[in-house]
């Protein structure tokens, strides 16, 4: 199903050293799995940076890391930096870390910004400057977003073939977004962002990194071209699901729903899937109304079920998304609705011109004359929901700009 090309990465042990002690202190389920996706990113890392504390020097624990990576490496560039540097301090930790094989440690001191113009030496040599050919350039951006613990991590891992992402029963382990480019079957490359979970206002107040989280994952869905909001099928849509529906769709970007975890429900997984899906996409029809012909689909990302449907759906959406109809189609269209006997328009109402004006979203900018008055909100909303149903811009925002075509006398017609 997919497919991901070759990246270059930049590894630094700090993790590595977190995980080493955290396993030798727990033998819990989440950090086996820290463990196993730090080794795995070491191993498949161009450069590991092995960091050490200058003052401390070069310690019995810092020697058993030096260890275990040197069989992960294999050879491959790995330097050590000794920070906490300033002032000329940890000579003597320098020469310390040349026995542990990787060569003589570089001094820094990140909060004095000393040091760096060598660690900025030492890691250009080692780190390709040629532009990978092989590597394209991705077509659209999607993110992952929803609450915490309802399986964005899980969905990442599993469309991209790979564990990517830290997952476990505990909620919260995503804190940053997290970057992959994969390809998708059609042949189109994509970069993916998986994103830290939306905590609730209240809760936000109280911890400063859930509020840096949060930043991150609104920077994400600005940097998106589609965004797949995860909602847990058990309990579809609640009021913070709606609450980040609302923000993707006010940034203009396309959505679609995926309602996972339906494994947990039972029956037949055809009847639950159509079950929830007809729920979720009436209550978004109400609920988010500038959302024409929301796409919503049940899925399983644990088990692997749905994610055909749910990256096709993606796709589609994001065709719809940068869909862009000709002004003569257009015009057509809304003389057809403004002379349809099935419309009953305000009477007055003249629609005089259409046109499109821009994509992603689609926006629309309208002409038209009616005495008195300007256009009602509620007839804008008539008009955006026949001209998705004319030319199916599906799961995605339209806007349109509606100005009223007033006449002057003895000037002749003038847009305003």
């Amino acid at each position: 199903m997919i497919r991901r090309p070759p990246r270059s990465t930049l590894s630094s042990s700090s993790a590595a050293s977190d995980v080493y002690k955290r396993q030798a202190k727990s033998a819990s389920e989440t950090d086996k799995l820290l463990g196993e996706l730090t080794e795995s990113v070491v191993a498949s890392a161009d450069l590991c940076v092995f960091t050490v504390d200058g003052r401390a020097g070069v310690t019995v624990e810092d020697e058993r890391i030096g260890a275990w990576l040197r069989p992960i490496r294999n050879g491959r560039p790995t330097i050590v930096v000794a920070t906490k540097c300033e002032n000329d301090a940890g000579e003597d930790t320098e020469a310390e870390a040349a026995r542990m094989g990787y060569g003589s440690a570089i001094r820094v001191s990140a909060e004095h910004n000393e040091g760096m113009i060598d660690l900025g030496r030492a890691l250009i040599p080692m780190l390709s400057t040629e532009p990978d050919e092989n590597l394209p350039k991705p077509e659209f951006t999607i993110s992952v977003v929803g609450v915490p613990n309802v399986g964005k991590s899980t969905l990442v891992n599993t469309v991209t073939g790979e564990q990517r992402v830290l997952v476990g029963e505990q909620a919260g382990l995503t804190r940053e977004r997290i970057s992959t480019r994969w390809q998708l079957e059609g042949g189109q490359h994509v970069q993916l962002l998986d994103t830290a979970g939306l905590q609730a206002h209240k809760t936000i107040g109280k911890d400063r990194l859930s509020l840096l989280s949060r930043w991150d994952t609104e920077r994400a869905i600005k940097m998106s071209d589609v965004v797949i909001l995860v909602i847990d099928a058990n309990m579809p849509l609640t009021r913070r699901d709606l609450a980040i529906g609302h923000q993707v769709v006010d940034a203009g970007k396309a959505l679609v729903v995926a309602a996972n975890k339906l494994d947990a429900l039972p029956g037949d997984w055809s009847d639950r899937a159509s079950e929830v899906e007809t729920h979720i996409r009436g209550r978004l029809r109400k609920e988010l109304a500038q959302l024409h012909s929301p796409r919503v689909v049940a899925i399983s990302a644990k088990e692997g079920q749905g994610l055909g449907e749910l990256l096709e759906g993606v796709t589609l959406t994001h065709e719809a998304w940068n869909k862009r109809v000709s002004t003569s189609h257009l015009n057509d269209w809304l003389q057809s609705i403004q002379h349809s006997a099935s419309q009953r328009w305000p009477a007055g109402l003249n629609l005089k011109y259409i046109s499109q004006t821009s994509i992603k979203p689609p926006t629309f900018t309208m002409f038209y004359n009616m005495p008195r008055t300007r256009l009602p909100t509620s007839q804008k909303r008539r008009l955006l929901a026949a001209l998705n149903d004319e030319f199916r811009f599906d799961s995605t925002p339209i806007r349109l700009i509606a100005r009223k075509n007033e006449s002057r006398a003895g000037h002749g017609g003038k847009h305003k």
